[in-house]
């Protein structure tokens, strides 16, 4: 875990992205999903739409309240626009039920 949030710290996107799984499901260690959300976003910013994939799961995850839906949104929106069809799915059941973005049944 240390290994992957010093990659991250020092810009690779997979470090964030592997430290930020590890802390949402738990694997190996206590769970902190909101730690996890903040490192999987950050490898978001590095221009990885799998952080971005990642991060929108992982705000799906996090209690209950408004505007997660719409940080997932744009996560699963951004790595949608980077072809990544697992997200474009998310998009597309969002949309149908109006969660995180107005209801879009087109």
């Amino acid at each position: 875990m240390k290994t992957f949030e010093k990659g991250c710290n020092l810009g690779d996107a997979y470090g964030c992205i592997w430290a930020g799984y590890l802390l949402i499901w738990g694997k190996g260690m206590s769970q902190d999903v909101d730690r996890g959300v903040e490192l999987l976003q950050e490898g978001c910013s590095l221009s990885s739409s799998h952080g971005c994939y990642w991060a929108g799961l992982g705000l799906l995850k996090q209690k209950d309240n408004a505007a997660r839906y719409k940080e997932a949104f744009k996560s699963f929106s951004k790595a949608c626009d980077s072809s990544l069809m697992d997200a474009c799915i998310y998009c597309g059941d969002m949309l149908s039920l109006g969660a995180g973005t107005k209801k879009n049944l087109k």
